[in-house]
């Protein structure tokens, strides 16, 4: 592994945990209507755990998507280290 690829590695897993830290919120309406709540931070406190929840979906969604871009990224390098 060479240090572009380290970099790559490094910057993926620091957004997924940072998508963790700041999941997406939603609100179900009594209606049925569902309400997007935006980003917030996990540990928000009571209003936001009282009526969001975590779009567990979209969550899902973007670590796949982040895995996908960082792993394309990491074998698109692979062969750039000349040096050895």
């Amino acid at each position: 592994m060479n240090k572009n690829q380290k970099t790559i590695l490094a910057c993926t897993a620091i957004a997924i945990f940072l998508m963790l830290l700041f999941p997406p919120f939603y609100a179900r309406l009594p209606q049925g209507m569902v309400r997007n709540l935006g980003y917030h931070f996990i540990f928000w406190g009571e209003p936001l755990a009282k009526y969001g929840t975590v779009n567990i979906s979209l969550l899902m969604g973007q670590w796949f998507a982040a895995l996908l871009i960082g792993g394309l990224l990491w074998f698109m390098i692979k062969d750039s280290d000349h040096s050895k």
